[in-house]
Parts: structure tokens; sequence; C-alpha cells
């Protein structure tokens, strides 16, 4: 079973939201996605805050559990924050990161098909977390 994370860092406004450009695993090979990876001995907190650091330079610790997807042999545990220093990530890995304008998101091309769907799920809940509830999708 893979375990994974993965996270959506917006500006103080919800102007922007840091995306990666996939390169692994093959079937995400070019497209867009949250910036996330594998749970190694640690807890899926712990998993974000490292993975995020690792892969665009910013040390975020802040990260809300919005939802747990669940599939036959993987695990995603998916996160959001509102950061306003994302402006600063930078790529880290080989893996290109990229800031894209929350309002254009229907306009983003080859990006993962959850892609936005995610995002707007993240940003109702940071910005309605009363009456927000964390979903599961197994």
């Amino acid at each position: 079973m893979k375990n994974m994370v993965l996270g959506f860092a917006f500006d103080n406004n919800f102007i922007n939201v840091v995306l990666i450009r996939k390169l692994r695993p093959k079937f995400q090979n070019g497209l867009l996605n949250g910036v996330g990876g594998k749970i190694e001995n640690e807890t899926p907190l712990n998993a974000m805050i490292r993975e995020f650091k690792e892969e665009t330079g910013l040390n975020i610790i802040d990260w809300k559990n919005i939802c747990f997807m669940k599939g036959d042999d993987w695990s995603v545990e998916v996160f959001a924050t509102i950061n306003e220093n994302i402006l600063r990530a930078e790529t880290k890995t080989d893996e290109e990161v990229e800031i894209y304008s929350v309002h254009n998101l229907c306009y983003l091309d080859r990006c993962m098909p959850n892609l936005k769907f995610l995002i707007e799920m993240s940003m109702e809940h940071l910005t309605n977390p009363k009456t927000f509830r964390r979903a599961e999708f197994i």
C-alpha cells in the first residue's frame, strides 16, 4: 500500500495556488497536481510539511486536513493552507513548481482530473472551517 500526502498552498486572498508539474508516477507525467509525496515513517502532517519544503523550499507548518482518498493499493491525505509567502516557492527537485491563478483554474491544461475539485474543496474548507467536515473518498 502506498500512503501519500497532497497539499494545496494558497496566498492570503486565494488569488494563487502552488502546483507542481509531475514527472512521476508515470500516469501523472506532464500533469499538474498539488505538491506531495510518500509518507515515510511519519505522520501525514509531518510528511506534508517535509514534502512541501523539499519540493518548494518553503517550511509551512500550518496545514489543515481536507480529505482522505483511498484506492485498492494507495491512500492520499489531502491538506491545504494559507500562507503569505507562497510566491517565494521555487523548484527544488526535477519536478517544476508553478504558481497558478485560482481564478483561471478552468483554463488549466494537462492537469490531474480531480485537481480543480480538490482545489475548490480546499478553498471552501479554509474559508468556512466551521461548516466543513473532512471528506473521505473510498
